[in-house]
């Protein structure tokens, strides 16, 4: 249910490494996404947040025309789709486009 802004905790697994996380993936998808957690803007520096170890964030094409950009993040529990301040620390990583049938 993207709209809802989450996915389903299956849907993760379905793009999650075989190895690197606490409960391996299945990499249906061929995403491969290992743990790379992500760095968040606290008083003015970047630093890693720790407590975030556990998932895999990356920034999407899209941004706000605010401070902010969309990324989504890929944990054992699903997957989260979300804005944070551009000064963050994220991961980039390219994807081809490809057409959907509807």
């Amino acid at each position: 249910n993207i709209s809802a802004g989450t996915c389903t905790k299956a849907f993760s697994k379905t793009l999650r490494a075989t190895t690197s996380w606490e409960t391996a993936g299945s990499n249906t998808l061929g995403m491969n996404i290992f743990m790379t957690g992500y760095g968040v803007k606290e008083t003015g520096e970047i630093k890693l947040d720790i407590i975030h170890q556990n998932s895999a964030a990356f920034w999407l094409s899209n941004s706000q025309a605010s401070a902010e950009g969309w990324y989504f993040d890929v944990d054992m529990n699903g997957l989260l789709f979300d804005h944070y301040d551009k000064e963050g620390s994220v991961a980039v990583r390219c994807i081809q486009n490809i057409e959907l049938d509807e």
